[in-house]
This record gives structure tokens, sequence and C-alpha cells, in this order.
């Protein structure tokens, strides 16, 4: 029993050893401090450009942050006032060409200490995307005395709007958006009007900060 017992003390001994060593090499140039890093980092995609946001929760001692992207040639700082309650910081980074990209945002304080990177990937959205979007159709029509309905068709994943361009009773040019919700939509419209135009509303990502939009589109009305 005894000699069991000396051959697990050696045996920490030694471990202990081999972690003073660890130790000392990871302190041979001092202290390493981090920085609390950005938390919850989201990508918010827009029309060659996008928006990143993040949560600065725990460390009052935050100033700075650095975004970086295309493998690190790109980078933009910004400065963050931390307050002492949870802030949101958001960052638009502009001039993007399309395609995808992939960030990364390391935050710092006023000694320039660090916190580990965070990463996140994300979409740039821009002409070919906007060539590829379809109207949504218009199904059928039924004409009143002074008034149309409108009956949808079915709409493509990123539909959220229809744009109408139509002109009232007065003569007045008027614009209404109807939610992609609404099965049919009705409208009045001038006595001699024989056409209306409209156009349909994409949103690509839930969070995304730019609208798109397919070109107005004339639909011609049989009176």
């Amino acid at each position: 029993m005894y000699k069991v017992f000396f051959f697990f003390t050696l045996i920490t001994c030694v471990s202990c050893g081999d972690m003073n060593e660890t130790f000392k090499e990871f302190l041979k140039d001092g202290e390493r401090i981090y920085i609390g890093k950005a938390d919850s980092l989201k990508v918010h995609p827009g029309n060659h450009r996008l928006q990143l946001s993040w949560l600065a929760i725990s460390d009052p001692f935050i100033s700075h942050a650095k975004v970086f992207w295309n493998n690190r040639t790109d980078s933009l700082t910004v400065a963050i006032n931390k307050t002492e309650h949870i802030d949101t910081v958001k960052v638009l980074v502009t001039e993007l060409a399309e395609g995808d990209y992939s960030f990364e945002v390391v935050t710092f304080d006023d000694r320039e200490n660090s916190s580990v990177a965070v990463q996140a990937i994300g979409r740039v959205y821009g002409e070919n995307y906007i060539a590829s979007l379809l109207d949504r159709p218009i199904a059928s029509y039924q004409v009143g005395t002074d008034s149309i309905t409108l009956v949808w068709g079915a709409y493509r994943q990123g539909v959220f709007a229809t744009d109408i361009l139509f002109k009232d009773k007065e003569g007045e040019e008027q614009i209404i958006r109807v939610s992609v919700a609404d099965p049919a939509t009705k409208i009045g419209l001038f006595e001699s009007e024989t056409e209306l135009k409209y156009r349909t509303l994409y949103l690509p990502d839930t969070l995304a900060i730019d609208t798109f939009f397919t070109n107005f589109t004339t639909f011609p009305l049989d009176r």
C-alpha cells in the first residue's frame, strides 16, 4: 500500500512541475490581460453594404473595437462609449462588392489589451440579386364602375409587400403599399384610367437593413 501511495505522490509532483513550467512559458512576457469580447455578434445585410451589431455587456474598460474582413486585409476602428448598462454597438460597413464575407471583431481597452476575436459570416447584395427578383403576379382582377379588385398570386421567398401606383377619382397619382399577407386588394380608380403600375418589395433576410424593389410593371386594365 505504501509503495502505491508513493507512486501516485511522485506522479503528482512531476505533474505539478510540468504545469509550473507551462505557466512560466505563458508568462515569460508578462501576464496577459483579456478584455470582454463582443457578445451576440450579428450581420445585417444590405445593398453594397451591411451592418454589424453586438452587445458590450460586462467589461467597463472597453474603449474601442476593430472590425476585420477580407482575411484581415481590410479593417476599421470604432469607438465604444461603455455605460453601466448593456450597450448595443452598431457598425456600418459600406462600399462592399456583392458576395459573402467573414468578419472578425476584437475589442480593446485604452492600453490596447484585447479580447479574443469573435467571428460572423454575412452576405452583401447587389445588382445580381436585384436582377433575379420577380414581381408577385396578379392572378386575376375584377373591375367595378369606380374601383378594381386585384387578386394576388403566389409569391417568392423574401417578398414582403407590393407598391401600387394609380390615379384616384380626382385624377391625382397615388401609391399604396400592400402587405404580402393580403390575398386581394381593392382600390378606387379614375374612370378614364386604363392601366396601373406595381412593383414588388423584397427583404432577402430578416435582419436586412435595405429593401430591394423590382421595377414598376405596367398592368393594362380591360374596362
